[in-house]
């Protein structure tokens, strides 16, 4: 009998843990990222990077309490947007080009 109590035990623990890695991990990462986010929001309002809720944005940011973006700060966020991605384009072309052009030679060289 004291065997069977002893099974019934170390399987209680072994769930805890399976329960503290299902629901325990999840719930620290999402935690730590609403601070980071809080922290982010304010240092974003302080900057003058997002409006405040006062301000009647036009394009509220999830999360952010109702601060958000006017027509002036949504194109320059869509600017800088587009301006990386052709840079970050421009860049995997040349190195796509340059991998091509080592593993394989051009007609010329054959």
């Amino acid at each position: 009998m004291a065997a069977d109590k002893d099974k019934d035990k170390s399987g209680d623990i072994v769930w805890a843990v399976i329960a503290a890695a299902l629901f325990g991990v999840p719930a620290l990462l999402i935690s730590s990222a609403t601070s980071g986010w809080d922290r982010a929001r304010g240092w974003l309002l302080e900057h003058d990077v997002l409006l405040p809720a006062a301000h009647d944005p036009l394009l509220p940011v999830p999360g952010a309490n109702g601060a958000g973006l006017d027509a002036a700060r949504l194109a320059i966020g869509l600017g800088a947007f587009a301006v990386l991605s052709l840079t970050l384009r421009l860049l995997a072309g040349l190195a796509h080009s340059g991998l091509a052009r080592r593993r394989f030679p051009s007609r010329h060289e054959r």
